[in-house]
Formats: structure tokens, sequence, C-alpha cells
């Protein structure tokens, strides 16, 4: 098999697949909870300054865009990290020779799937917590267990995309550990 052929299975293989579909799902999923947010939040302004606008009593746009708004930042944290672009201290590395740079962001990016694992372990506790004690929220009635799964995923998604991304940039070779960093990081 040529390497031609060879890189082209590997990029479509079950595993590549599964990663782009899921990528695409959050990235879908994100963008429509800060839509739907956007709309609620200015649907609740309207309702504050004309209450007979609306047909119906508009008691939980708020509730529903923090919530919205939480889903969001939770799945971005993934796409976040799918893009290699959350802060790091590259003018600080960058003045180490180039082994030790990969040997800095390969400790770093262990030490933030270390963290992804613990925050994930936490909320789950926290989950369990909440569905013991049958908590709601106040106006949607929703179960609390399930906006705190809302943290627990985006975790675990992060998780994922941080072991994706360590085997894309340490083991393949695919891309250079500071690609997709912005420019002026600090």
């Amino acid at each position: 098999m040529s390497t031609l052929q060879q890189n082209k299975s590997e990029k479509t293989g079950p595993f590549a697949v599964f990663h782009k579909v899921t990528g695409k799902l959050v990235d879908i999923i994100s963008i429509l909870s800060f839509v739907f947010m956007t709309i609620f939040t200015l649907l609740n302004a309207l309702y504050r300054f004309a209450p007979n606008f609306l047909p119906f009593a508009y008691t939980w746009g708020e509730e529903a865009s923090r919530y919205l708004m939480i889903a969001g930042l939770m799945l971005g944290i993934s796409i976040g990290v799918r893009n290699n672009s959350h802060q790091g201290v590259e003018s600080i590395v960058k003045m180490f020779p180039k082994a030790l740079q990969n040997m800095i962001h390969a400790a770093a990016n262990i030490l933030t799937s270390a963290t992804y694992v613990v925050m994930a372990v936490l909320c789950m506790q926290f989950v369990y917590s909440t569905m013991y004690f049958g908590q709601t929220s106040p106006s949607l009635k929703a179960p609390m267990a399930l906006i705190y799964f809302l943290l627990f995923l985006g975790f675990v998604l992060a998780v994922l995309e941080n072991l994706v991304l360590f085997y894309r940039i340490f083991i393949k070779k695919e891309l250079e550990a500071t690609e997709g960093k912005e420019a002026g990081v600090l």
C-alpha cells in the first residue's frame, strides 16, 4: 500500500470518521445553543418592555438562556482543544531549545488532560448528588442533574479532544505543538 493510500485510509478509518462526525455534532449543538440563547434573551428584553407583546407568560426565557450558555461554553471547551487554540505561555516556551519546547508542550497537554479528568469526575459526583435529591430548575422544572451533566460532558469531550491532539502532535507529528495558537499569546 502506498503512503498516499495509507494516509487516506488513516483519515477515513472508523475512528477518524467518528471523530469528524462528533466534532461536527458538537459544533452544531454549540452554535444552536448560542443562537437560541440570543433569541431567548432578545425575547426576554422585549417582554420586559412590552409585556403584552407575547401571547403567553414568558417566565422561563432567562433560565433557558443561562442553561444554553452553559451548554455552548462547555462544548466550546472541546472545540478550543480540537483547534489547539487555548491560551498558552508561548513567549516563555519559545526561549527554550526546540526539543525542550516539545517536552514542555507534551507535559502541558498531559497536565491539561489530567485536569479535565479531575473536573469530569467532580462533575459526575455533583450529577449523582443532584439526582439523589431530585433538584429541579425553578422555571423550566428541568432536572438539574441534566444541566450539570452538560459540565461533565464538556470535560469528557475536552479529554477526548486533548488525547487526539496529543496523538496528532507528538505521535503522528501531523501538527506543530504551537499550530492553531493565536499570534501574540502571552
